[in-house]
C-alpha cells in the first residue's frame, strides 16, 4: 500500500530495504533495489554539516572533493584510535552492507 501511495519516495523503499538488512535477508535487499532501479526512484543522498569558526562544512559518504579531506580523515583515524585505547566497540549491527565484521568497521 505504502508504495501505491507513494510510488516515488525513495525513503519507503530504502526503510524497507534496511529492514530486511537488519533481518539478514539479503535476498529481499536486493529485491528492493532492483525494484528502485527498475522504477527509477533515486536515493536522495544524506549530508552531515558542522560549522568551524564561522564557516559551514558539508559532507556525505563517498565525498571525496572537500579541499582538506586527509586532514579531515587523518584526524578521524587519530580519534577511531583514541576512542577503541579508551574501550570504545563499535556496533556493526546496522550496518548494511553484506560484508564481513571488520569491513563493517570500515565503512
Amino acid at each position: 500500500i505504502i508504495f501505491e501511495m507513494e510510488p516515488d519516495n525513495s525513503g519507503m523503499y530504502v526503510l524497507l530495504s534496511n529492514l530486511y538488512a537488519a533481518s539478514g535477508r539479503w535476498h529481499d535487499v536486493r529485491r528492493m533495489r532492483l525494484k528502485m532501479r527498475d522504477k527509477g526512484v533515486k536515493k536522495v543522498p544524506g549530508y552531515s554539516w558542522i560549522e568551524v569558526q564561522n564557516r559551514i562544512h558539508t559532507f556525505s559518504a563517498g565525498d571525496n572533493c572537500h579541499p582538506e579531506k586527509s586532514r579531515v580523515y587523518s584526524f578521524l583515524e587519530g580519534l577511531e584510535l583514541r576512542m577503541k585505547h579508551d574501550g570504545y566497540v563499535s556496533s556493526v549491527k546496522l550496518v548494511l552492507h553484506d560484508v564481513d565484521d571488520e569491513e563493517k568497521e570500515h565503512v
